[in-house]
């Protein structure tokens, strides 16, 4: 019998694995025993809205991905499960992949490229892709925008880069699940929240907002926020609801999950391109990220050519960036939301391809 104990912040994990094949060792790690399957066994005193078990099981450890069911006791009330499974069973749950901005052709391509599997892997509900750098690293145009809707996305969501080819203006009034920041005056094409109606029967709300720290002057993205919030209510109206807030700094984002916490299901930050370690679940059950990175070439200077970029930094002198158009792989999250109450019961960062170290799911 080998017995693990983990201590942390929230609570204690206990980990039991039983296993006849004492000394079955791959690469250093003891392999899964075929007879009987691990249990994971979760004590905690308190719980906050956002959850325990799905924080704790985020972790890449071996025998968390292993192990085969959980108990789970809090105050005297003892559930079981799946461990995949936390907190609700999957039927009562909404899984919702989001990813960071795609840029140009390396972007599309590892869209592509992973975008069926993780799917199909996830059982994805919803895709959101932030899309504003997908046309040769800078802008949208229609023709990409329907490539990426091809390659399986619902929604694309965008930012500052969104007004850069202006062939896209017209496009917005004929496809109402691209979006541009809300927080853009109204006189301008397009709108900044999209509705899906799945075909499980959830309503997913996706709310895209762009800072002001750093960047355009725009109108308040709070105060914005506040607005189309008014008549979308996670637990009411929908069954979750997802901001994709594309801004620069990372005190105006983290700013914003906590003004939000409670009221959306996820405020994801946009438009840095490099993924934030610290994806969590906030006091009140908003899943929060300040970078969920960028859907493109990682061998490069955030996704543009590292030999153009650093004539930039080196001469100080204007120079056309060319984006990479080496492998690139997908970064982004995996959003895992109660149906009925729309709380997030769980972030999975999501990273597939070449470049950073792949995530290993869940």
């Amino acid at each position: 019998m080998v017995l693990c104990l983990i201590f942390l912040e929230a609570g204690i994990f206990f980990f039991f694995e039983v296993s006849e094949n004492k000394n079955q060792d791959l690469g250093g790690r003891r392999t899964a025993p075929q007879s009987p399957h691990p249990f994971l066994l979760i004590i905690k005193k308190k719980r906050g809205a956002g959850g325990f078990i799905p924080q704790g099981l985020a972790f890449d450890f071996s025998f968390a991905r292993r192990a085969s069911c959980f108990i789970y006791l809090e105050s005297g009330t003892l559930m079981s499960g799946i461990a995949h499974a936390t907190g609700p069973d999957e039927s009562e749950t909404l899984s919702i992949l989001v990813l960071g901005d795609v840029v140009g052709r390396s972007g599309r391509k590892a869209v592509k490229q992973h975008l069926p599997g993780l799917r199909r892997e996830y059982h994805v509900d919803l895709v959101v892709v932030n899309g504003e750098n997908g046309a040769a690293g800078i802008g949208l145009t229609s023709t990409v925008a329907k490539e990426l809707f091809l390659a399986g996305v619902d929604v694309i969501t965008s930012g500052n880069h969104i007004w850069r080819h202006k062939e896209i203006y017209n496009y917005f009034s004929l496809e109402p699940r691209l979006l541009r920041p809300a927080n853009y005056p109204d006189s301008l094409p397009g709108l900044g929240v999209y509705i899906a109606e799945l075909a499980n029967g959830g309503r997913v709300g996706v709310l895209n907002l762009q800072g002001r720290v750093f960047m355009e002057a725009l109108d308040c993205p709070f105060r914005a926020a506040d607005r189309c919030l008014e008549n979308m209510r996670i637990g009411y109206e929908l069954n979750a609801l997802i901001v994709d807030f594309h801004a620069e700094a990372t005190s105006e984002k983290m700013a914003m999950g906590w003004y939000l916490d409670g009221r959306v299901s996820a405020v994801l930050g946009t438009h840095t391109h490099i993924p934030t370690a610290d994806h969590r679940i906030l006091p009140k059950g908003t899943g929060y990220q300040t970078d969920i990175g960028m859907s493109g070439c990682y061998d490069s200077i955030i996704g543009m050519q590292t030999d153009k970029v650093l004539i930039r930094f080196l001469d100080y002198l204007p120079t056309r960036f060319e984006p990479a158009l080496e492998l690139g792989m997908v970064s982004g999250v995996l959003v895992i939301v109660e149906k009925k109450s729309g709380v997030c019961r769980r972030m999975v960062p999501i990273r597939r391809g070449k470049g950073l170290s792949e995530t290993m799911g869940l």
